[in-house]
């Protein structure tokens, strides 16, 4: 099933660089600190290709509005005040990719349009084992055994 792909941000070739870079480094793979450097990495070069000075911030506490599951990449978020992006829970490149969005200006619809298109084009295999479920997507497997038991949607 081929689903169409429209992206409201263009790239240009120095952030297709660092995202393709950031692909190829398997970011799936490694350590929770290989995975951040990999991540890192990504920030740095599309912040480089865009002239951007957002920083990017691991946050591994927890919420204390959090009801006790396991905490996931749905409460990392874009600070707008200190132009930061904040990552909590586990992971992922959509994620990441939806707040950078944010951290160059587009509206929320716009960051998740980009965001899937953008991992649909660089990471497609593990995009066709999603489903986009209200603009989110999430893997198969975790639909069947829910998000404590799936690994993270963002590697091939």
């Amino acid at each position: 099933m081929s689903r169409e792909i429209i992206n409201v941000f263009a790239l240009n070739p120095a952030a297709r660089s660092a995202i393709k870079a950031f692909r190829d480094s398997k970011p799936w793979q490694g350590t929770l600190e290989e995975r951040v450097g990999k991540f890192t990495e990504l920030h740095r070069g599309l912040c480089r290709s865009y002239d951007l000075e957002t920083m990017l911030v691991r946050d591994d506490e927890g919420n204390p509005e959090f009801d006790g599951g396991p905490m996931t990449s749905a409460f990392s978020y874009y600070d707008t005040r200190a132009n930061r992006i904040v990552l909590k829970g586990k992971l992922s490149a959509v994620t990441y990719l939806f707040l950078f969005g944010g951290a160059v200006g587009m509206t929320q619809p716009e960051a998740l349009r980009w965001a899937r298109d953008t991992f649909a084009h660089f990471f497609p295999r593990s995009f066709n084992r999603c489903r986009d479920i209200g603009g989110v997507l999430i893997q198969n497997r975790e639909i069947a055994t829910g998000p404590a038991d799936a690994s993270e949607t963002d590697g091939e």
